[in-house]
């Protein structure tokens, strides 16, 4: 069962990216602080009403920990608008499948029960992903490599945070990324007034920044509610390596998006890579049946 809700939140993060760098594109010269600030912003409107539909509860929470994770998630989401402007959507995830390793063995030495057959199907989900990915083409800045390593610092640490509130607080997912994204929110706002930046939020490019930023942060609540409830069901180390098969998933939305619908989002694919990655998909499906 967890790994319907894991499937189901990569494809809305994938729709989520995709819109997040359709938005980006339409609007280069927009402020990284001011579009850092909209996303966020977008989110905590949106993450009341569409839980309310969906039957989920949000229940409120103040505590040190919570405003200190709000204040960790302004940095990530500032690095996540450096990635947008940067890099490609089917390249984003790229630097995150060591992650499943590292949680591996954060899990093991917690105490979490994690069998030899899904340590190994763990590993094969890894190299499936980074086959996949890695095509001696990619090539990161300084800036972009920062960033990454920021994105999958928070995203470790939110795995294991989301489950110690859940086991010992009893506040869910849905409800702990409410109020930690509501302090980043206000810290983002309190900054852009810092730099008087407030005024820019009026231009007519932020206002078309936001429109599409609307859907990706819809489908970003979506995310939080599949991810929240997958979560609480398995070891962070079993959620997180379901996260590989992001690539080939995004490759699809990808080009139906610039095929079908004829958004450009500057993706490409060679046709001499297509045999090394449908050998990938076959090691990520093989490897996702044990784990």
């Amino acid at each position: 069962m967890w790994q319907a809700y894991s499937l189901g939140s990569i494809v809305f993060n994938c729709l989520e990216d995709i819109a997040d760098k359709r938005a980006m594109t339409r609007a280069p010269g927009i402020d990284s602080n001011v579009a850092t600030t909209i996303r966020v912003v977008l989110y905590c409107l949106l993450v009341i009403p569409i839980t309310a539909l969906l039957g989920q509860t949000v229940s409120w929470y103040i505590s040190p920990g919570i405003v200190a994770f709000g204040l960790a998630s302004t940095l990530m989401s500032s690095a996540y608008t450096v990635v947008l402007k940067r890099v490609n959507v089917t390249t984003i995830a790229v630097l995150g499948y060591v992650a499943p390793l590292i949680f591996l063995i954060i899990d093991h030495a917690i105490g979490e029960r994690v069998s030899l057959t899904q340590g190994l199907a763990v590993v094969g989900l890894v190299a499936g992903g980074i086959g996949f990915a890695l095509d001696g083409k990619l090539s990161f800045d300084r800036p972009t490599i920062l960033a990454l390593g920021v994105m999958f610092i928070y995203s470790g640490a939110e795995f294991y945070y989301a489950k110690w509130m859940f086991k010992h607080e009893g506040l869910n997912v849905i409800s702990l990324f409410t109020n930690v994204w509501g302090w980043a929110a206000a810290f983002l706002v309190a900054w852009l007034a810092v730099r008087r930046k407030l005024p820019l939020l009026l231009t007519k490019e932020v206002i078309s920044y936001a429109k599409l930023s609307t859907l990706a942060k819809s489908f970003d609540v979506m995310t939080s509610i599949a991810w929240g409830v997958g979560i609480t069901m398995t070891t962070t180390a079993q959620f997180s390596a379901m996260a590989v098969f992001f690539p080939p998933t995004m490759l699809i939305l990808a080009l139906v998006a610039q095929m079908a619908f004829h958004v450009d989002l500057g993706e490409r694919i060679e046709r001499q890579t297509i045999a090394r990655k449908v050998s990938m998909v076959a090691l990520l499906t093989i490897s996702g049946v044990f784990v």
